[in-house]
């Protein structure tokens, strides 16, 4: 891969942080001013992450990222993506099950039986998720699955050990079939989110519960985070109906949060700050990105982000006190 190529994943990547960031301010200001004036921080930790990131991938490792080698063929893990997305999509129609649980079989397919894929068939899990309404049915899901398979394969160097990387990837491909299809007009839907902390427990539980099996039990970050979508998916609908069903998604979003690397959120007091801003992102941007596959990644990807922003300045500060 040449340093454009990397590049061009590392500037994409931003993008999905910028949209995620702007629905939450633009929601959080339909309801009250100061929900943007608590935006804010989270936007400068994120500021100052990507900033850190681009001086450690394009700066200090550059000779290293040119000469990056794969023990993978690209077009078997362009088609791992492919594939995960549309098994996914496949597995939720033909089985009416929700996607949260679609998503979590089929990752648990790849982490127990293709280990050296699971991680782009994961990715090619959340594609299988979007409504087909909002990509225009299948020839959308090949698209966003396409596309997501090649963001992929650019952005093996860059925003790695973040959780929710591949939603992000995800939601890239979701999004591009979405314009695609014509539905531009579900990026921004008027609506007023409202803050429940149900939702934010469930967060909470989705992204602990998936260090814990990670630690206690040594098991890797795609099962550890599929194990605790499929009981969620399935568990809490039954016992919650509707509210359980969105907190299964909520939780499901906590899931990846809980993927994040050592090196990213070393702790749980580190993860716990993460799931509190993904809870807020994911009620602050629930009229944004309706129906596209990947945006639950994309809210964890912002929040694993923007805690390690945040500890890497209050290291500086210590640092140069």
């Amino acid at each position: 891969m040449k340093i454009s190529h990397t590049f061009i994943a590392f500037l994409l990547l931003i993008g999905v942080i910028m949209g995620i960031l702007t629905a939450s301010l633009y929601q959080g200001g339909l309801l009250h001013v100061l929900l943007v004036i608590l935006s804010l921080p989270l936007i400068l930790f994120n500021i100052f992450a990507v900033f850190r990131e681009h001086q450690s991938v394009f700066v200090m490792n550059a000779k290293a990222l040119k000469d990056v080698t794969y023990s993978r063929s690209s077009f078997s893990v362009f088609m791992a993506v492919l594939g995960g997305g549309l098994l996914t999509t496949g597995i939720a129609q033909v089985g009416f099950i929700n996607v949260v649980v679609a998503s979590a079989l089929v990752g648990l397919i790849g982490g127990l039986f293709l280990k050296s894929h699971q991680v782009p068939i994961y990715c090619g899990s959340f594609v299988g998720m979007a409504a087909h309404t909002s990509i225009n049915g299948w020839m959308g899901m090949v698209i966003a699955g396409s596309v997501a398979g090649i963001v992929f394969l650019l952005a093996g160097q860059v925003f790695n050990g973040y959780g929710g990387k591949l939603g992000a990837i995800a939601l890239l491909g979701t999004f591009a079939a979405g314009i695609a299809s014509g539905n531009s007009h579900l990026i921004f839907v008027n609506g007023t989110a409202q803050w429940s902390w149900f939702l934010t427990l469930s967060v909470l539980f989705g992204g602990l519960a998936t260090y814990w099996i990670q630690k206690q039990y040594q098991m890797g970050v795609v099962i550890s985070s599929a194990l605790v979508g499929l009981l969620m998916g399935m568990l809490m609908p039954t016992l919650w109906g509707p509210i359980g069903t969105t907190g299964a998604v909520a939780g499901f979003c906590g899931s990846f949060v809980g993927m994040s690397a050592k090196d990213r959120l070393p702790s749980a007091k580190e993860l716990t700050i993460a799931c509190v801003f993904a809870a807020f992102l994911f009620q602050f941007t629930s009229f944004s990105f309706i129906g596209l596959g990947g945006k639950l990644g994309a809210i964890a990807f912002v929040s694993s982000m923007g805690t390690h922003g945040l500890f890497q300045i209050l290291g500086s500060l210590k640092s140069s006190g």
